[in-house]
């Protein structure tokens, strides 16, 4: 169905199509109440699988108790019953989507820096308010540019767990993350805690710097066998002190790794100081 120049709630008027997924599309809007221009994420399909709409939701709910400005931020979710949908205003952010920028090869290491610093930042915030994302790659990455400083926000928060009162979670017998990233920890269905996005994010720092992910082979299965068997590479370039954090954010045991991702923000931050 077309839905461009329909209005969502009688309110949001959607004027375009910004991106488009497996499950959803998301328009540009206008909000006719506040006059604003706004995001609008719809679920493709609202009466199909029920997990689908409980990701839908669970992304909206989770995504808007994070209070920062590395985080989209959500207005308003729900179902209009008129045209049988499902859907997220969000915060509209101008910008590239990392894995499109990383087509034209690595980052220079000084917005290699800042763009890690800002996903570290999201991710504590996240962190911070009990959302663990589970699906950190650069395809949920924005990167925009306000004069000559770049914007991060993480996006699509619909494979997030909640962190329970106990360290770790209950596994709940499902895969989450995209193979290249995914920590292993979630390949061996074990219990899950906010350490899995710091191997996560380690994948993609490491991409971000050396043009590719950390592991590579010709199909998934032997990608998820490197992810839980193979030692994780170093980078090939860049200060000694980027190059240590990226290996020990990529070790195969939770217990390895750097324990926060304020730890990770803190020594990323020293180095773009002496950058």
């Amino acid at each position: 169905m077309n839905m461009l120049g329909r209005f969502v709630e009688d309110r949001f008027e959607l004027t375009g199509i910004v991106g488009e997924g497996g499950m959803s599309v998301v328009y540009a809007a206008r909000d006719r109440v506040s006059g604003r221009k706004v995001a609008v994420k719809v679920l493709k399909q609202v009466t199909a699988d029920p997990s689908m709409r409980e990701r839908f939701l669970r992304e909206a709910e989770s995504q808007g108790a994070i209070d920062s400005p590395r985080v989209a931020q959500i207005y308003h979710f729900g179902r209009d019953m008129e045209l049988n949908l499902l859907f997220i205003v969000m915060e509209f952010c101008e910008g590239e989507i990392l894995y499109q920028t990383l087509e034209r090869g690595p980052l220079a290491l000084r917005d290699g820096l800042d763009v890690a610093i800002q996903v570290g930042e999201g991710l504590m915030a996240a962190h911070a308010v009990g959302v663990i994302h589970r699906d950190i790659k650069p395809a949920n990455i924005l990167v925009g540019r306000f004069r000559d400083e770049l914007r991060v926000k993480l996006l699509d928060f619909g494979y997030v767990r909640v962190q329970e009162s106990s360290k770790h979670l209950t596994q709940d017998g499902f895969v989450g993350g995209t193979l290249s990233y995914i920590s292993p920890e979630e390949l061996e269905l074990s219990p899950l805690d906010t350490r899995l996005d710091i191997y996560s994010a380690g994948c993609v720092f490491f991409e971000m710097f050396e043009g590719r992910p950390p592991f590579v082979a010709k199909t998934p299965q032997a990608v998820a066998v490197k992810h839980l068997a193979e030692p994780p590479p170093r980078l090939s370039q860049g200060p000694e002190e980027l190059v240590d954090l990226v290996h020990w954010m990529m070790q195969k045991s939770p217990d390895s790794r750097p324990q926060t991702m304020a730890e990770v923000v803190e020594y990323l931050s020293a180095t773009r100081a002496l950058s």
